[in-house]
């Protein structure tokens, strides 16, 4: 695990940094960073940006989500589970974990799920490197649909190439 770096997009952004926190109870190796793409860090709904950006994130604030989309009949005993919601982490769990990228779109409705789980993570010391895109095209999880070879691809893939780079892989 310490030669790899663990990304996702959108859940999967919350799976990468869950699974990681999930190593750490077990102590088990931690991979050598991890990346969430518009990670979904907290309950839907729960941040003013879901409000403030539903007029332009057209792919996830006109969809109405909730708890039981994302977690079924067991939303009601997960809702406040770190490995669910990894924000309510505690800072002591949080402390060590490995190097982090966090991306979103300053126009989605994830962003304040970013901004607040940049803001956890730097509490607990870790390293923590936030890209937040302004183009005015962007969207929830825009580098996925990104050649990284356009050169709209490079100005968003390019910092974490640069990035992971620095990390002992």
């Amino acid at each position: 695990p310490e030669n790899i770096i663990l990304m996702g997009e959108s859940a999967g952004g919350n799976l990468a940094v869950s699974t990681t926190l999930s190593a750490k109870l077990e102590k088990l190796p931690l991979p050598s960073g991890v990346v969430s793409f518009s990670g979904v860090f907290n309950k839907f709904g729960v941040y003013n940006s879901y409000r403030t950006n539903k007029h332009t994130d057209p792919l996830l604030c006109n969809v109405m989500y909730s708890d039981d989309h994302y977690l079924g009949p067991l939303s009601n005993s997960l809702g406040t589970h770190p490995l669910v919601y990894p924000v309510k982490a505690h800072t002591d769990l949080l402390s060590g974990f490995p190097p982090t990228y966090l991306w979103a779109a300053r126009n989605e409705c994830l962003l304040d799920d970013t901004i607040v789980m940049e803001k956890r993570l730097v509490e607990a010391g870790v390293c923590v490197t936030s890209y937040y895109d302004n183009c005015p095209y962007s969207v929830h999880a825009l580098p996925m649909f990104l050649c990284p070879s356009t050169e709209e691809g490079h100005v968003l893939w390019g910092p974490l190439k640069e990035w992971t780079s620095h990390l002992s892989i």
